[in-house]
């Protein structure tokens, strides 16, 4: 049943825009605003076991109010976990952002400046590798590795969580990925958020990277996976971006189609997340009926 619907939040994440345009990025900053406020002189509310209350507390929510629904009526069960779901993909629309991001392009500079999406400073700190060779491509290789990173957060991640562990999973994954850089969070929490998006993004990180690979160029990136450090603690990140450049055969963009090189690329990466999202849903689907 999960598999099924996970299937039709998607079509609806790339069908229904009206829909996700009603999905808000704030109500975790605002959930860790009310609990700091409630907490407020509270001792122990702060590092670890802050940390562990901004996630258990909504997904106990969640988890009671499933089990009240399931026991008044299936269907009702299913309706919230599929809405649960939606809700939780995202948390912005990602397809409008790129669309967005794809036009202003075509701006001059200030423009485009103004212009630049959120998703697009997701890749600080993070490192590409060495140079690939060609200039032109490594020039615009973060805003490349940022689409993966943000597909990553608003597709694959909640995704796993939510087939894996139903409403309660995917709503942890969520509050997990969006406090822990949230402003209305305390410092000594945002280490502890790290460490709890890094163990919930670790292992579809990695399957992530593998189906970027099926959906592009595999090899590239089972050559540069041991360097992102597919074994490593706190590179799940860094392993993401840089098998989406691995996966992506730049050097097939072409110079003579009369578009702009860095807007044919955006697409390029754009096409390949997608299939990528495909193949997350053939494998989940196999799951599902093994």
């Amino acid at each position: 049943m999960n598999f099924l619907l996970a299937l039709a939040a998607i079509i609806i994440e790339f069908t229904l825009s009206g829909v996700v345009r009603l999905r808000t990025p704030h109500w975790s900053g605002a959930w860790a605003a009310r609990a700091a406020s409630m907490c407020a002189g509270l001792r122990w509310y702060r590092g670890w076991l802050g940390a562990l209350l901004l996630l258990a507390v909504p997904v106990m929510v969640v988890e009671l109010l499933g089990d009240w629904l399931l026991g008044v009526s299936h269907l009702l069960y299913i309706l919230a976990s599929l809405a649960v779901l939606v809700w939780m993909l995202g948390p912005t629309d990602l397809n409008r952002e790129l669309e967005e991001y794809r036009r202003s392009l075509s701006l001059n500079a200030d423009e485009r400046a103004a212009a630049t999406p959120a998703f697009t400073t997701t890749t600080a700190g993070i490192d590409f590798g060495p140079p690939s060779g060609d200039a032109e491509f490594d020039a615009c290789r973060a805003e490349l590795a940022a689409v993966a990173l943000a597909a990553e957060r608003a597709w694959f991640a909640p995704l796993f969580w939510f087939f894996v562990a139903g409403p309660t999973g995917v709503v942890a994954y969520r509050l997990a990925a969006s406090l822990e850089r949230a402003p209305q969070v305390e410092q000594s929490m945002t280490a502890p958020l790290a460490w709890l998006h890094e163990a919930l993004a670790f292992v579809p990180a990695r399957i992530t990277a593998f189906t970027l690979g099926i959906a592009g160029t595999l090899v590239p990136v089972l050559e540069a996976a041991p360097a992102a450090g597919v074994f490593r603690w706190g590179a799940s990140g860094a392993l993401v971006a840089r098998s989406a450049l691995a996966a992506t055969d730049y050097g097939r963009v072409h110079e003579g189609s009369g578009e702009d090189a860095h807007l044919l690329r955006l697409q390029q990466m754009r096409g390949l997340v997608r299939r990528a999202l495909n193949v997350w849903m053939a494998l989940l689907a196999l799951l599902a009926v093994s």
